[in-house]
């Protein structure tokens, strides 16, 4: 107990209990949440992060989409998601060279860290 009100320099709020001031109520809280007070963020910041690189990731599945359905017609009904800069390709493609030519096409695209290809060859039967 002794070294604990050493390190966080303890203020005696009256009536309501502990409390600490100035820095130390950064490096308190982010101890409380198993961080540390250089790394402390807030849930409002984390939110803000995170709504930002869905922002993020949608439009760069809009740009592959639209990129395949200019260069390759063939694409024109894949499925594309992304997450974090992965680019998530779904479902079919008449040959071979069209799945190749879809994930390269993707992997160009600006914004692009990586293309997870899971596109499916069926032919049309004709």
């Amino acid at each position: 107990m002794e070294t604990r009100m050493r390190t966080w320099k303890w203020i005696l709020v009256s009536g309501c209990g502990l409390a600490t001031a100035g820095p130390m109520a950064t490096a308190l809280a982010a101890n409380q949440n198993g961080g540390s007070a250089g790394n402390a963020i807030s849930a409002a910041e984390q939110e803000a992060q995170q709504s930002g690189r869905a922002a993020d990731d949608a439009s760069l599945a809009t740009d592959v989409k639209a990129k395949l359905a200019e260069q390759l017609p063939s694409a024109s009904g894949l499925n594309v998601e992304a997450t974090n800069g992965v680019v998530t390709l779904t479902g079919s493609v008449p040959t071979r060279n069209d799945r190749q030519q879809a994930a390269s096409l993707a992997r160009g695209a600006n914004g692009v860290k990586g293309v997870r290809d899971q596109l499916e060859i069926k032919s049309s039967g004709i």
